[in-house]
């Protein structure tokens, strides 16, 4: 159930990320791959329950964790040229079992594999403590978190407390703010003089850089 391509057509995407990834490590760009969890095949998740049929977080059942970590494990074997991949474990997975989820699926599918890529994390309605203790502190690669720098909306230079929190936590040095311009519209999408503030406080707090969202994610 958990299958969606066969064999032939499964072969002909994976020949095309083959050479997009490979062309852009040739043109010196290191590519990477985003990926929200825990989404599963919606006959696989119908049939298992491992899907809400609401927008309720819930607790994944072990066979949503086997399965994801299944996957990040053949994402990381199947495309060695990717340079590095972005997780998260939020929004449909309980509050209290995100950090477990990053843990025992995510940081674990990768130990699983080959590969070592670079491990961003997103911080994103989750505790920097628990996800410290689950990624951080047990990765065997280098991993970095990323989060919301002002929340959802670019108002100010400076960063929520949420942020600080994490940068105070988990050491600046493995923090990146994270812009998602999709949702700053109309505020300050435009404002160099806000962008350069932001730059200036960024730099003082020790970030080594950021992660920005396209201006349209879901269109």
């Amino acid at each position: 159930e958990a299958q969606v391509l066969g064999a032939s057509e499964r072969q002909r995407h994976q020949a095309h990320y083959h050479w997009l990834f490979e062309t852009a490590r040739d043109r010196g760009l290191q590519p990477f791959v985003l990926f929200h969890t825990c989404n599963v095949p919606d006959r696989f998740g119908e049939r298992y329950q491992i899907r809400p049929t609401n927008a309720t977080p819930y607790t994944p059942p072990p066979l949503a964790i086997e399965y994801t970590r299944h996957c990040v494990r053949l994402l990381c074997d199947t495309y060695p040229e990717l340079a590095g991949i972005n997780g998260e474990a939020s929004e449909n997975v309980a509050v209290d079992r995100r950090a477990s989820f990053a843990r025992d699926a995510i940081v674990a599918g990768v130990h699983d594999s080959g590969q070592r890529p670079l491990l961003f994390m997103r911080g994103w309605v989750t505790d920097p403590a628990e996800m410290k203790a689950a990624v951080q502190d047990v990765y065997e690669g280098e991993c970095f978190f990323t989060v919301k720098y002002t929340w959802e909306f670019l108002v100010h230079r400076k960063p929520d407390p949420e942020f600080v929190r994490w940068t105070d936590t988990c050491g600046a040095d493995r923090v990146l703010p994270e812009f998602w311009i999709s949702n700053y519209q109309p505020f300050g999408c435009h404002d160099t003089t806000l962008a350069a503030g932001i730059r200036e406080q960024v730099r003082r707090l020790g970030c080594p850089g950021f992660t920005s969202h396209p201006m349209d994610l879901y269109g």
